[in-house]
Parts: structure tokens; sequence; C-alpha cells
């Protein structure tokens, strides 16, 4: 995997908004904790500004780096324009929020708005295309390739009698199309927590089908996506995880399939304490990825504590709760315009 942390962009874009030059000395609050508020966030954080806070009005963002988000978010905005401060949108929805907000406030306000909704991945600069994969492969050649893998991938798992399923988008396009859903460019498919704990010690670290995950040591750059995943070699496409961009093998991504509580009030608590994971993964492993803040160490810590959290679900399932998927008839697809803010590179041979 190559990849190029985009932050760097971010920062400097942030810094050209900022025209007090005791931006430093100034309160902040960040209206609308998105990937980019997260990583707009962490930036200031880490350049100590006087006071920092957020507001998000989803339940699953109550807290992000140690911090609340404020309850009550009328209160933050008028204490930060009282003070001069500075109050940040990050996207067009949220920026017609706080504009009305401010305009029964006072208008004069307008000014302490840090408008930051025009930064995108495909407007920043993108220095990782590879000189060694010069052709473009198109969306039937990554569907030969990722027939290839799955094949393969069912091939190993039924030696090995594990029990996996197709998932996501690879499910549907089954169903669905009998095949790929024409645009698609990766598969997805998961796997009862103990046939994935067996399948990610014994699947082959190298070849050209390897296992890239948190799981094997040869890997020298780790995903920043999900803990295991089966690439190739042969075509390499660009995902975008913000604020990474990388290119790394196509691929198939292998989940841990777990169980989810029938009370209500288990499921809320469910999905807060995925939620809370993911923040922090966000937070630890994605946004400094490849700057001096991230630490490979940390990265696996964090991958082992959602590995330990699926050692702890897997009592849910009975052998013979489920039942093995089927291999589907993926010859025929129809042509359709790959997303534009992707590519795929076939290597010369």
């Amino acid at each position: 995997m190559i990849y190029d942390n985009c932050i760097k962009y971010i920062d400097k874009e942030l810094k050209r908004n900022l025209i007090d030059k005791e931006w430093k000395q100034k309160n902040f609050l960040i209206y609308g904790l998105d990937s980019l508020g997260k990583t707009v966030y962490m930036l200031l954080k880490e350049y100590k500004v006087s006071k920092l806070e957020y507001y998000d009005s989803s339940i699953y963002n109550k807290e992000w780096a140690q911090n609340e988000c404020v309850k009550n978010v009328n209160n933050a905005i008028e204490e930060t324009l009282r003070d001069n401060g500075f109050i940040i949108v990050c996207n067009k929805t949220d920026k017609i929020k706080i504009t009305e907000l401010i305009k029964e406030i006072n208008p004069i306000y307008n000014k302490n708005i840090v408008d930051l909704s025009g930064i995108r991945m495909n407007k920043m600069p993108n220095p990782i295309l590879p000189t060694q994969y010069e052709k473009y492969a198109d969306l039937k050649e990554c569907h030969n390739v990722l027939m290839d893998i799955l094949n393969a991938f069912c091939d190993f798992c039924d030696k090995h009698n594990l029990r996996y399923f197709l998932d996501y988008g690879t499910l549907l396009g089954a169903v669905r199309h009998k095949g790929f859903i024409p645009w698609d460019d990766d598969l997805d498919v998961c796997m009862p927590v103990p046939d994935y704990l067996v399948f990610k010690d014994l699947f082959p670290r190298d070849g050209d089908f390897f296992l890239d995950s948190v799981f094997n040591d040869e890997v020298k750059d780790l995903s920043p996506s999900n803990l295991l995943k089966i690439k190739s070699k042969k075509i390499i496409i660009e995902f975008n995880h913000f604020p990474l961009r990388t290119m790394a093998g196509l691929g198939l991504d292998v989940f841990p399939l777990c169980g989810y509580p029938s009370d209500k009030n288990e499921q809320e608590k469910y999905l807060s304490d995925y939620m809370k994971w993911s923040n922090i993964w966000k937070e630890k492993v994605v946004i400094p990825y490849g700057t001096k803040y991230y630490s490979r160490e940390k990265h696996c810590i964090r991958a082992y504590c959602k590995y330990s959290g699926y050692r702890n679900l897997a009592y849910v399932f009975s052998h013979g709760a489920l039942s093995p998927t089927h291999r589907q008839d993926r010859s025929s697809h129809n042509p359709c315009p790959a997303d534009p803010h992707r590519r795929s590179l076939q290597k010369e041979v």
C-alpha cells in the first residue's frame, strides 16, 4: 500500500481561512463533526488553541478525542462569539444552519464563521500515482481478478470447513444482478466469529493473493480501513479513507459476523459502543496515519481491542445456526462507469 495523508493540505487551508494573526489565542467551536470536522478538531487540538469545543446532533458523536459534545449549543455559540472566537463549519448544510442562528443573534458575527465546506479530496494534490502501474484497468478486468480472489477464498474455506457469506454490495449484486453491481470494484464477505478467528491464522501471508491484515506481521503498512483483507498484486485501486488517500491491491474485505442484541436498550448500547470504537479508530489510527503522531504499535493495540471484542461475541453462534454460502455465477454483468473518485491500475508484466 502507498498513501498520502491529506491532513497537511487541510492544515494549509485552515490557516488560510484564519485571517486573525492571534487565532491560537481564540476560542473555537466546530459546528458539525463529520470526518473533516474531526480532522480539523485534531489539528486545532495540536495547536493548543485557547478553548476547543464541538457540537454535533448525532447521538453517536457525543464524545470525541476524550471530550464531550456541548450540551447547549446556543449558549456555546453565544459564548464563542462574545469572546470574538471562531465557529468552524465543514459542510454546506451546517453552514446554512449556523448562518440562520447567527442572523438571530447579530449578523455582524458572520465574519467569525470559518467555512471549510469547500474542502474535498478530489481537489487536493495526488502525489501517489505509482509509475510502475501505467495501464488503467476497466471494470471487466477488475471483476475478472475479483472472481479469481473469490474463488481462491471459497476453495480455501471449503478445504478448511470454514463458514462464509457474501455481504453488503457483493450480496446485493449476486441477488439483484446475478453477478456484480455493475459499478462495484471490491468484494465483501463475512464469517461467523469462530471461523474468522481460524481463518486469520491459516490464510497465506504472501503470494498473488495475500492476507493484508494486522494479524500478518509481514505487512509493512497496515490497512487503515479494516482488520482483514485478501488482496491481489495484479491491480491496485485508489481508496479514500478521509483524510487518507491510498493506493492498494484490489481485494476482498473479510468481516467478522457478530451477534446483535434483541433487547432495545442493549441494541442502543451496542451501537453506542460500536461508534465509540469507530471514533477511537479514527482518532488514533486514520487521522494521524503516517505522521509523527501515528504509532504502528498503537494501531495494533486498537486492532486487538476489536479482536478481543469479537472473541467475546463468539458465544452467540451455534454451529448449525448458519449454513455456508454458495458460489454465484458472476460471468455476466452490465458495463457502467466507475466511481470518478476511484481509479484502478494494472501492473505491467
